[in-house]
């Protein structure tokens, strides 16, 4: 069954934090991830409370890279809506069958490439929606991309 797919514009992305550290085997670089995405009118319940409505989510974070390995990935929903709720209401909102992949063709050469975080949002309920959605994630490679861990941004400045 396929689902809507939701890929958020740049512009739907709040700055992300950034971190570096050190993984083994040494000769990997690491970095730590976390940031949050609006999704205001997208992420809807059905208007029929009994069912539930699934959209498969996509979302390219963090640094450009020349070569990752591994990632360690977290999606929560930090924000839920719903403006009309009683005690006859459904709602129920989960995200679920989280994975990861890269996309290429990203940086100053086009040979870098970024993590993408795959998985679906469950919202049901009349007037039920997911706002916001956070990210959290442990990735390590070989090497990060040309610009380093503040490229693309927004990136928050540390300190």
């Amino acid at each position: 069954m396929a689902f809507p797919i939701i890929e958020p514009a740049a512009s739907d992305y709040e700055p992300e934090h950034r971190g570096l550290y050190r993984p083994l085997p040494e000769a990997h670089t690491g970095a730590i991830v976390q940031g949050s995405v609006e999704f205001r009118g997208v992420l809807m319940g059905d208007p029929d409370d009994s069912l539930e409505q699934i959209y498969e989510v996509r979302l390219l974070v963090g640094p450009y890279w020349r070569d990752v390995q591994n990632v360690v990935p977290k999606v929560t929903i930090d924000g839920f809506r719903n403006n009309n709720a009683d005690e006859d209401d459904i709602a129920d909102w989960r995200v679920r069958n989280l994975s990861w992949d890269t996309v290429g063709e990203f940086g100053p050469s086009q040979d870098e490439s970024r993590i993408r975080l795959r998985f679906e949002v469950f919202v049901q309920g009349e007037h039920s929606q997911v706002v916001n959605l956070g990210y959290y994630l442990m990735a390590s490679g070989r090497r990060l991309g040309e610009g380093g861990l503040n490229e693309p941004g927004p990136v928050r400045r540390q300190g």
